[in-house]
């Protein structure tokens, strides 16, 4: 099952943050036109919803500048963060 956001226990007890949900390849149209289904899922299944986008940094993603600038204009999608920040 994926998830965005859970503690994993090593065979030593101790506790690692980790994420097991897989990243959508934000690089073309079709992953774009996918988001609102992705996001319906995580908001579904996860007490954090999130949402992790991933291309090749050679590539151009012009579908995540769109992202970027809308939510700078509204929080209705949320907020970017590193893995860092979320875990």
């Amino acid at each position: 099952r994926e998830r965005s956001q859970f503690d994993w226990q090593s065979p030593d007890g101790s506790l690692i943050a980790a994420a097991s949900r897989i990243p959508m390849a934000i690089d073309s149209a079709a992953g774009f036109q996918k988001l609102a289904d992705r996001l319906n899922e995580t908001m579904q299944e996860d007490q954090t919803a999130a949402l992790f986008l991933a291309r090749l940094p050679q590539t151009r993603a012009p579908w995540l500048t769109d992202l970027r600038r809308a939510a700078t204009w509204a929080p209705v999608l949320g907020e970017f963060a590193s893995l860092d920040t979320l875990c």
